[in-house]
């Protein structure tokens, strides 16, 4: 842990001692927090969320983004136990398959939730990155997503 730290500090000096832009690949949601001004949410290759970084971790618009925050611990023991959590369900398409319509909607809490007519928009078309306040989703539905977690 403490090579990690140096690591980042070290990152963040010449960051900020240079005026440098870095692109920053990490799964650790712990890091990425401290690290980053912005983030982009990747599913399958994909960018399904993006914005500013307080935005997007404390108020995540897409069901893949609220998944992945509802699963980072919290340090909090009483939070932690009594918080609600997104849970995904079905397997992880290959990415090497084509996939028509949106990449995520096999795994998608909220396309289970959607009628006939909004699930066939799902089956046909891939949503693009599309303004939604400060941030950018990939979501026909966003505006109905009510799985928003904090």
């Amino acid at each position: 842990m403490s090579i990690q730290a140096g690591v980042i500090n070290l990152l963040q000096d010449v960051r900020d001692k240079l005026g440098l832009a870095l692109i920053f690949v990490a799964h650790d949601l712990a890091v990425v927090r401290q690290i980053a001004d912005e983030v982009a949410v990747m599913y399958l290759g994909r960018i399904v969320e993006y914005g500013p970084i307080a935005s997007v971790f404390d108020r995540p618009k897409h069901p893949y983004t609220q998944a992945l925050m509802s699963a980072a611990p919290i340090p909090d023991p009483e939070i932690e136990r009594n918080r609600e959590r997104v849970l995904l369900d079905g397997d992880l398409p290959s990415p090497a398959e084509r996939i028509d319509g949106c990449r995520f909607r096999t795994r998608c809490p909220l396309y289970r939730i959607l009628g006939p007519e909004q699930r066939a928009r799902c089956d046909a078309d891939d949503p693009q990155l599309v303004t939604h306040g400060d941030e950018q989703v990939a979501c026909h539905h966003v505006e109905r997503n009510t799985l928003i977690v904090g």
